[in-house]
This record gives structure tokens, C-alpha cells and sequence, in this order.
């Protein structure tokens, strides 16, 4: 991500995030970014369910981890 940011490439959640186009969400990340997550690892052949499991779990581990700093 370091390199597409410092070449001028940005991925376009962060490009909309940081035209604030997602203000009127509570948590962005899990109304917006989860969900495409999901879209784009069913499109890549997972099943949904399977899909919205992992990236679940994924957002409650990283959770775990903020809220042990």
C-alpha cells in the first residue's frame, strides 16, 4: 500500500474516504470496506457465507488487538 500511495495510486476506498464521502456512516469500515471485501472474495469464487465469516473474524481480531494497545 506504501509504494501505490507514494507513486500517486490510491485505492479507492482510501480516495473516497479522504473526500469524506462516507461521513454520514457510523463505521465506515464495517458498512463499506467489509462489504466489498466480502463482493470482491465471492467474485474471486467463495462462497458468501464462508466470505462474510472470515472477513468477521478478521475484523474481531484486529479489533482485539486496537483495544489491547
Amino acid at each position: 500500500m506504501t509504494r501505490a500511495v507514494s507513486s500517486g495510486r490510491q485505492h479507492g476506498y482510501i480516495t473516497l474516504e479522504l473526500a469524506e464521502h462516507f461521513v454520514e456512516f457510523d463505521d465506515a469500515v464495517a458498512q463499506v470496506l467489509l462489504p466489498m471485501g466480502v463482493n470482491f472474495s465471492v467474485g474471486l469464487g467463495d462462497e458468501r457465507g464462508r466470505a462474510e465469516a472470515s472477513h468477521e473474524a478478521g475484523a474481531r481480531l484486529y479489533d482485539s488487538i486496537v483495544q489491547g494497545r
